[in-house]
């Protein structure tokens, strides 16, 4: 479908033309922070660790919503989605 994520420490970019233009997505569009530990796509719902939250967006990164922590002190560095959409 030639959409491109890349997680970096200035926000998240994405490519929906193989690379060739890009757009940045940053604490402007709602994500926590700009910098982008770990990236995964599922289903067309993007999910990103960022500052030690879990964020998802279902709109291509037009706006994001945080997903609810097991407990207020957690901080997450990574992400693993299963084909039912478990997020580990």
């Amino acid at each position: 479908n030639g959409v491109i994520y890349a997680a970096t420490e200035v926000g998240l970019f994405i490519s929906n033309n193989n690379g060739v233009t890009w757009e940045l997505h940053t604490v402007t569009n709602g994500l926590s922070s700009n910098y982008i530990q770990a990236i995964q796509v599922l289903n067309n719902v993007i999910y990103v660790i960022n500052g030690g939250n879990a964020q998802y967006s279902r709109d291509s990164g037009k706006t994001w919503a945080t997903v609810s922590k097991a407990c207020s002190d957690c901080k997450f560095t990574s992400i693993s989605i299963n084909e039912s959409g478990l997020l580990y």
